[in-house]
């Protein structure tokens, strides 16, 4: 992981490819093709009518610098960029999302690259990038009342559990807590 103050790239070699935006650049520079007039003869009151838009002998430079943006807004979503990743002492929060800490709410048996969000019904979303596995939760944890705290033991046993029965025993060299 590579850090630039407040921000992180999961995979930064990708970044590598912003080199590549002049030569993105000098292709979208290229003349397009003159279009071809085709004649349809059932049409021939049509003949004599003249299109009101031509084609632009380039592409306008506004349409260049939208397309360079979207090009290099592209390589850097693939790069993977965190927000803050260890901003908070303590805290495993990164845009929003939970990342894997053993404070998660996702157990311990995830890889250092899973991250995931809880809702305050016990609902949860943990996504597992190197396994390409992806655990959702769905429950009602304010049933019969808001007081019930239980989910918040209940989360990590569960994902463990899960972990455990895909994974196997001795796949993820850590040790359940829950």
């Amino acid at each position: 992981m590579m850090n630039l103050g407040p921000v992180a790239f999961a995979a930064p070699w990708l970044l590598t490819a912003l080199v590549l935006l002049p030569v993105i650049w000098w292709l979208l520079r290229v003349t397009p093709p003159a279009p071809r007039r085709i004649d349809f003869p059932p049409l021939r009151l049509l003949f004599g009518l003249v299109p009101k838009e031509e084609t632009p002998d380039r592409t306008p430079i506004w349409l260049l610098l939208m397309r360079m943006v979207a090009a290099a807004l592209i390589i850097l979503a693939l790069a993977q960029p965190l927000l803050n990743p260890s901003g908070i002492a303590g805290s495993s929060r990164a845009l929003g999302w939970d990342t894997m800490l053993p404070t998660s709410s996702c157990g311990t048996r995830m890889s250092a690259r899973a991250f995931g969000h809880t809702g305050f019904t016990g609902t949860s979303l943990w996504v597992d990038l190197d396994r390409h596995l992806h655990v959702i939760v769905l429950s009602n944890r304010v049933h019969p009342h808001r007081s019930n705290d239980a989910i918040q033991a209940f989360r990590p046993t569960l994902h463990n559990a899960v972990m455990r029965t895909i994974l196997g025993d001795g796949e993820s060299g850590e040790k359940d807590k829950g």
